[in-house]
């Protein structure tokens, strides 16, 4: 496996995770998480990507926490 499909697979693990933090009332932990899977922006899928950003506007926003998507 090359470094591309691990860097995939690393921001859907943030992104995954965020989404729990964030359901489980963690919004600090989860809006790192969500910030994590932003910060991998040009090896992510674009729905990855997008998921972590309404994600962490959600969390920071005060709204209740994103339903949980699971992009694959």
């Amino acid at each position: 496996m090359g470094p591309e499909p691990l860097r995939h697979h690393t921001g859907k693990v943030h992104l995954h995770l965020a989404h729990a933090l964030a359901r489980l009332g963690e919004r600090a932990e989860a809006a790192a998480e969500y910030r994590a899977a932003l910060a991998l922006e040009g090896d992510v899928p674009a729905d990855v990507h997008g998921e972590a950003r309404a994600g962490l506007a959600a969390v920071t926003e005060g709204r209740p926490a994103p339903a949980l998507r699971f992009v694959r």
